[in-house]
């Protein structure tokens, strides 16, 4: 099973966790910090790989413009549940590799965010390089 299926498999209770562990909650946290600290507002952001969408929606809370992607079909559904209807964020379902972000500009984008996704990914140094 690859890392898109095992999240397909298990949305539900990948969300789930963000309410019921506390490490999942401090990692949040950290990160909404993190956003805080770096993300200035109405700025232009890329997430690679979306998960469930509680940082989208705090991304997007901020004021900013969101890209999120992800190669869970499962996974953007949770994330479009969870913002609910918004201008502010497009979702794009695809599997993280060099080729599929290509297409993407990256001088569109004033920062990338990516969390617990990269271990999954073969190509993730020439990911980040890219």
């Amino acid at each position: 099973m690859d890392a898109v299926e095992l999240h397909d498999t298990n949305a539900g209770v990948f969300r789930k966790r963000y309410d019921d562990k506390g490490s999942f909650k401090d990692r949040l946290s950290v990160w909404t910090d993190l956003f805080k600290k770096y993300i200035q507002a109405n700025s232009a952001v890329i997430e690679l790989g979306c998960g469930p969408g509680l940082m989208a929606k705090e991304i997007i809370a901020m004021g900013n413009q969101l890209h999120a992607i992800d190669g869970s079909a499962k996974m953007i559904e949770q994330a479009k549940a969870e913002v609910g209807p918004s201008s502010q964020i497009r979702f794009t379902e695809t599997y993280l590799s060099v080729k599929s972000l290509s297409g993407f500009q990256s001088a569109s984008y004033d920062h990338a965010v990516s969390s617990s996704v990269l271990e999954y990914i073969k190509e993730a140094d020439e990911i980040i390089e890219q």
